[in-house]
């Protein structure tokens, strides 16, 4: 529904054939996958080391 730079928020809702159920906004945002997963690799790294 709204893409504001990296962030993307959705508006949802859930019925049950007769009424609405729910009704929310969900948000998710765009990352690099390479970098993040590196970073957690490094914090791993670093709190094996201090175990």
């Amino acid at each position: 529904e709204k893409v504001e730079g990296k962030k993307l928020s959705f508006s949802l809702s859930a019925d049950d054939g007769v009424d609405k159920i729910s009704e929310g906004t969900h948000e998710r945002f765009v990352i690099n996958a390479e970098k993040f997963n590196a970073g957690v690799e490094a914090k791993l790294k670093k709190g094996l080391s201090h175990a």
